[in-house]
Parts: structure tokens; sequence; C-alpha cells
């Protein structure tokens, strides 16, 4: 949309005529005149995503980008969820990882991977069936599988890389790359710390029950 003043109120207004409610505003990106923004938004019980998606591109100025279902959460009251529960519990460290990660990014699932194996040890209950494959030097990045699924990889501390995926969608922003990559390095961190801080003989389990 347009960066400047005004244009996110036109938005809100078109939206809440229509009986649409906004739940959450990020700014994902502003450059060159252009803001790339992201809303989270409950449709009513009669609205198709495909008649919010018209009305959005409706808008003079507003370009759509992709208009998917997500989970009702914001981000920073997830990733701080998932950190305390890590803090407090670390041996459920990687469960609980990888179910927050999709809400935090707005993505379908989430699985943590073997690093160079690329063998799954937890997934989130959405998460395909993937094949496992060898990972190099993992860095944070994306891409689009062959079906058209947008994925997101990042380090998840030595070991492990974290893979997020969403369908029907955008490709994962920069912004929302940061985000995983941030939350999936400072639970890692607590883990690294929980590791150390162990009494000599006990043991630390990264991965719980699926």
């Amino acid at each position: 949309m347009p960066d400047r003043p005004g244009a996110l109120g036109r938005l809100a207004a078109a939206l809440g005529a229509a009986g649409v409610d906004i739940r959450q505003v990020r700014a994902l990106d502003r450059a060159a005149g252009r803001a790339v923004v992201d809303v989270l938004v409950a449709l009513p019980a009669a609205m198709l995503p495909s008649a919010a998606a018209r009305l959005l591109s409706g808008i003079p100025g507003v370009r759509l980008d992709g208009c998917w279902q997500a989970g009702d959460s914001l981000e920073l009251d997830l990733g701080l969820e998932a950190l305390a529960e890590t803090l407090a519990a670390p041996h459920r460290a990687l469960p609980v990882l990888v179910d927050a990660a999709p809400r935090v990014v707005a993505a379908h699932w989430a699985a943590a991977l073997v690093v160079p194996s690329g063998r799954i040890v937890r997934a989130s209950w959405r998460a395909p069936r993937l094949a496992p494959g060898p990972l190099g030097g993992v860095r944070p990045h994306t891409s689009t599988a062959a079906d058209g699924t947008r994925l997101a990889v990042v380090p998840l501390g030595r070991e492990h890389a974290l893979l997020a995926g969403r369908r029907n969608a955008p490709s994962f922003h920069q912004s929302e790359l940061h985000s995983l990559t941030t939350l999936a390095r400072a639970a890692a961190r607590l883990i690294e710390l929980a590791a150390d801080a162990r009494p000599a003989g006990a043991n630390l389990s990264l991965v719980g029950d699926r």
C-alpha cells in the first residue's frame, strides 16, 4: 500500500464497513513510498476469504499479495510464551518451539530437523510427511517447494534446523524470517544454558513424544 498518512486508515475503514474485525497489523517492509503490511483479520461467518481478497484489491493503491488462513495469535505473545516455557522446562524446548513457530510467522506447520541428515525429530500436527534430505551449512533462507509450498529454514543451535511451511500464500518476508531466526536462536541458547547448568550425569532430552 502507499506509505503515507491515511492509507492504513482507509484500509481499516473498508474492512470495518464490511464487518471484518482487524486483530493485528504488522508492517513487514517500507521502501520507495510503499509499505508491505500483514493484516490478521477475523471474517464474518458469511464472508469467504475470496470476498475479503476482492474487497482489499478494490481499495485504490492497494495490491494484494495473498490471503490465507492463519492462527489467531500475536507474534510477540507467542514468542515470549514459547521462550518462557522453554526456560521453565528445557527438556520440552523442541516441542514447544515447533508447536509455536507456525503461529509466530503465520505458517501452517513447522518441523525440526537434524543437521546434516535432514531427519525429522519433531513436527507440528499439520506438517506433511517429509522425506529426509541432506542439509549443508544451514543459514536463514526461504524457498518454494515443487508443490508451491512456501518454506523458511533457520538454524536451531548447532545440530538442528527449524523448517516452517505455508500453502497458497506469499513467500515468507525477510522480517518474518528474522522473527523466526531470533526465536530459534533464543530457544537454542536457553537449551545450551540449561545443559551447562544441569548436574553431572543428568540427561537433557531435546525431543518430546509426538
